[in-house]
């Protein structure tokens, strides 16, 4: 095992030994759950390895990470600047008649390379499981954005973590099947789909 993987095998067994007594942590630490949530998306989400898997698998390794609810998918952009296909592993949610993404790159001060590659060129290749789909994107705004923040946040908690984290807005994306109808509006289909592959 390399040094930064066992350094990360020892961050993880400290979070997991640790406990939630309200009695032993400050009012605004982050709770050991959310902790160890936060150190699988950073570290199990390794653009390589986790393809590798997914791909091979069918979604079955790397189709969801321990502790977080929504499933994930293998999406493919082209690349803004060397015009090559990229393809990352990025957690998705099923809200009402849509696929969202959002850019959280673990609450750093910047958008991760596939939001900007999907603002330059909105055509992209999505994987759920064995299912391949061809999709166009967009960034929300305004009360579709709000919307969509909402019933995410309440999906996952964790995400709420990274908005925390940064200053900027985290870009959420809908992915919209080519040739599909136009997704409704805010308030049409507020119910949340469970992913299911």
């Amino acid at each position: 095992m390399g040094r930064s993987a066992t350094a990360s095998y020892r961050q993880l067994m400290a979070l997991t030994e640790q406990r939630d007594d309200p009695d032993d942590r400050p009012a605004a630490a982050i709770p050991t759950k959310v902790k160890v949530q936060r150190f699988f998306a950073k570290h199990l989400t390794k653009p390589g390895p986790h393809r590798w898997m997914y791909s091979a698998t069918g979604g079955l390794i790397g189709g969801r990470l321990p502790g977080v609810q929504p499933r994930v998918l293998l999406l493919t952009t082209t690349g803004r600047v060397t015009g090559k296909r990229r393809t990352t592993p990025v957690v998705y949610f099923e809200i009402g008649d849509r696929v969202v993404v959002v850019g959280t790159n673990s609450g750093a001060d910047h958008d991760p390379q596939w939001t900007r590659n999907l603002d330059a060129d909105p055509r992209a290749t999505i994987q759920t499981g064995r299912s391949f789909r061809q999709v166009r994107s967009r960034r929300t705004t305004g009360d579709e954005r709000a919307w969509l923040w909402e019933e995410i946040v309440a999906i996952h908690p964790l995400f709420a973590t990274y908005e925390e984290d940064t200053d900027r807005d985290l870009p959420v994306m809908v992915l919209v099947r080519v040739g599909a109808r136009r997704p409704s509006r805010p308030g049409q289909d507020g119910a949340v789909h469970r992913p299911t592959a």
